[in-house]
């Protein structure tokens, strides 16, 4: 259980990451798809493993809980991941490649 939790958060974390390193991309107008995605992945990395370091949390949790929050985590990392893959296909047709 404790393991998907924290697989669930270093997702969201890199989600979160990778949305941000898109934003700050565009931001500074990169427009070079490596400079972009590198970037990206970057604060993903930093991100993923960043709010995978919040897993112990759980282990003070009740079982029902602990449960439900593993269960939360799971269906938003889903999301996320989903939502990334929409993100690249827009971004591959924007750059043409």
């Amino acid at each position: 259980m404790r393991n998907i939790f924290a697989i669930s958060l270093a997702v969201i974390g890199g989600a979160i990451g990778f949305i941000l390193g898109m934003t700050i991309g565009f931001g500074v107008n990169l427009t070079s798809p490596m400079a972009l995605y590198g970037l990206a992945a970057v604060l993903a990395i930093i991100g993923g493993l960043g709010l995978s370091k919040v897993s112990p949390f759980i282990d003070s949790q009740d079982a029902s809980t602990q449960k439900a929050l593993t269960v939360l985590c799971a269906i938003i990392a889903v999301i996320l991941l989903l939502m990334m893959m929409v993100t690249m296909t827009m971004l591959n047709t924007y750059f043409n490649l």
